[in-house]
């Protein structure tokens, strides 16, 4: 099977159980356009490997994308919990001085 003769088609092929190959099937069977269409599914492979590629590329951008949005969300929840913290400190200062605060015409009465 490893020479470079092709085999009559004629004959049936002889492979052990269980070596069947798909070089070995390749080298047994000659045909008009055999190696157009060797060609062809080669740049097909290839083809299919370069999508799958750009698959995983694209889903592994897409889990940065997705860990990048949730942090950011717990960094603005933070910041919004900050910020409602210093409005609430602010409202209680600002009821607590609100009684003992002289106006301002009072001032110039006292």
């Amino acid at each position: 099977m490893g020479s470079s003769r092709a085999r009559d088609p004629r004959q049936p092929a002889v492979f052990g159980r269980d070596v069947l190959s798909l070089e070995a099937v390749r080298q047994c069977f000659t045909f008009p356009g055999k190696e157009v269409l060797e060609n062809a599914v080669e740049d097909d492979s290839q083809r299919v490997s370069r999508l799958q590629r750009q698959i995983n590329e694209t889903h592994d951008h897409h889990e940065q994308q997705k860990f990048h949005f949730l942090q950011m969300m717990v960094q603005l929840q933070a910041a919004l919990h900050q910020v409602n913290t210093e409005k609430d400190f602010l409202s209680h200062l600002s009821f607590r001085f609100s009684g003992s605060v002289r106006k301002p015409e009072k001032w110039f009465l006292a």
